[in-house]
């Protein structure tokens, strides 16, 4: 006797590409997210102007177009680095983070998803401001400065400035996992962004200078620096250095976070 057929049934196995669209609807139906991108472009649009408008012509120096703008985008480090802090730290205040996990076994896939789109949006958002803070800006130094608004060099710059910015939102979402608290990741993210560069930047002491190049916030500013100022500057490094080194900081935080997180009950 002939079983009776049993239909097939289709495979439902979870892949990146599931978590990653269920990220990143989550990531846009939180309204706070709205907000802070829309600070994130004012911040950078209002300090690229203020930057522009006191800019002046300085004997044997050149000013690029991209100059003053580009300087703005260290403010909006950090309200990027607030909103990936509050990406993770939020869903394990409300506890939506079991939720999360449940629906994706693969915590790495979870984690790896939310880096990738505060990635993303992070160097969208931080080029298109700088880029529109520059030639609102242009105006006020036109008289003076260099346009490099449409060169290869200058669109090289404002690139730079959006990876710095998506780098620190990788490190802070990485923080923000390992401690589960979003005022003390902030706090953190707060000290190894800029209080460390402050006081060892504010010391005129050599050693301390060429910390300051190893510092998140010393690193990242070679990769938004035209090659004359990482030869001018011993705490300034040339983009390939700075880039390994930005790496390492925002990606050693992120997978210690990814190890706890899959050792931890949630």
């Amino acid at each position: 006797m002939t079983a009776p057929h049993q239909p097939s049934v289709p495979s439902t196995r979870l892949t990146y590409a599931h978590v990653l669209r269920s990220e990143w609807t989550k990531f846009w139906s939180v309204p706070s997210t709205w907000w802070t991108l829309g600070a994130l472009v004012v911040v950078i649009i209002g300090f690229g102007l203020i930057s522009n408008s006191s800019a002046s012509a300085t004997a044997g120096a050149t000013i690029r177009a991209t100059q003053p703008t580009s300087a703005a985008f260290t403010v909006g480090q950090l309200v990027m680095a607030i909103l990936a802090v509050l990406v993770i730290t939020g869903e394990f205040t409300s506890g939506e983070i079991k939720t999360s996990l449940l629906a994706a076994p693969g915590r790495w896939r979870m984690l790896a998803a939310k880096a990738a789109i505060v990635a993303v949006i992070g160097f969208a958002v931080t080029f298109v401001a700088i880029y529109i803070a520059m030639l609102c800006g242009w105006p006020m130094i036109s008289s003076f400065a260099t346009d490099d608004r449409f060169t290869a060099a200058g669109l090289r710059v404002i690139a730079g400035a959006g990876l710095g910015v998506a780098l620190v939102a990788v490190m802070a979402l990485g923080i923000g996992t390992l401690v589960r608290n979003g005022a003390l990741a902030i706090g953190i993210v707060v000290v190894v962004q800029f209080i460390l560069m402050a006081v060892f930047g504010g010391i005129n002491i050599h050693w301390m200078h060429v910390v300051v190049g190893y510092l998140p916030a010393g690193a990242i500013r070679g990769l938004s620096a035209p090659p004359s100022a990482a030869n001018a500057a011993v705490d300034i490094f040339t983009f390939g250095k700075s880039l390994w080194v930005s790496l390492l900081w925002a990606f050693v935080p992120l997978l210690a976070g990814a190890v706890v997180l899959r050792k931890s009950d949630i």
